[in-house]
């Protein structure tokens, strides 16, 4: 079970959740790379020297592909209806959980690749502070919309009721609340009294 789905409290469900985006095995990918590079120029007996550097460098692409996919692995990313979960790292965690009335801004920082990629860093800042900051997180404009869609409070159908005789019944013309006569034509509005 993963860390958001064991924390969420009742009545609470995942909106969205984003990822450590692919481009974390770069590194590895160049690595790789370079082993093949002095595979290739060791298999010249004059230069078996770079067999070793090969192996090197296989061994630490190797080593850099299981550190990449623990870290793909062992961080989560979430939008619930009332909180953001993020939680990175394996041994050791590091966990923010802000409400989301809490949350005072996400920013999106994307280099050129970034764009073209689809991945990019968030930086979560909360009320009395805290700021934290994600690299290379899949898609972070996509996470973003999601966090300020369920920040923003939905007005409640009472708030969207108009006030009690701010109509007129007449032409059902808006009408402030502390007018006694319709803006539009004139007629008294209900429950002022004929003077």
């Amino acid at each position: 079970m993963s860390y958001v789905e064991e924390n969420l409290m009742p009545g609470e469900q995942v909106e969205y959740q984003a990822h450590v985006h692919w481009i974390v095995y770069t590194p590895v990918a160049l690595a790789l790379f370079i082993a093949i590079i002095f595979f290739i120029v060791g298999a010249n007996p004059d230069a078996s020297f770079a067999t070793g550097f090969g192996v090197f460098f296989l061994l630490a692409a190797a080593a850099g592909a299981v550190a990449a996919y623990v870290r793909k692995k062992s961080s989560e990313f979430a939008v619930t209806n009332r909180r953001v979960l993020i939680k990175v790292g394996l041994l050791s965690r590091h966990t923010v959980e802000l409400l989301l009335h809490k949350i005072e801004g996400i920013g999106v920082d994307q280099p050129l690749s970034g764009r073209l990629l689809g991945f990019g860093t968030i930086v979560v800042t909360g009320t009395g502070g805290t700021r934290e900051r994600f690299d290379k997180i899949a898609d972070p404009l996509e996470f973003r919309r999601h966090v300020q869609n369920h920040a923003t409070p939905q007005p409640s159908t009472e708030d969207m009721m108009p006030e009690r005789g701010s109509y007129c019944t007449r032409c059902g013309a808006p009408n402030t609340q502390d007018a006694r006569f319709c803006n539009k034509c004139g007629q008294q509005l209900a429950g002022y009294a004929a003077v």
